[in-house]
């Protein structure tokens, strides 16, 4: 039963990793599509760039509630463990 809860413990450590790198990928891909503003070539290149910040902003929001998620859930595991 122990065992059991100890890896599903590093599962969710590994939930919250894998999410973390997903948010930092995100992160990267604003700060450029950002950098592409700066020096259009032209009204495409700023609405695709509007657009494309957007979807990774909804995407980076997406992953934090993930990890937000795994860690109430793994928080709530260890203390189950711990009262028995």
């Amino acid at each position: 039963m122990q065992t059991t809860k100890i890896k599903d413990i590093i599962f969710n450590v590994q939930d919250i990793v894998d999410n973390l790198e997903s948010f930092k990928t995100e992160q990267r891909l604003i700060r450029l599509s950002l950098s592409a503003l700066r020096e259009p070539a032209n009204q495409a290149d700023i609405a695709f760039s509007i657009r494309s910040i957007a979807a990774f902003a909804e995407m980076t929001e997406d992953s934090l509630a993930g990890t937000i998620e795994v860690i109430q859930r793994s928080l709530a595991e260890i203390q189950q463990t711990e009262r028995g």
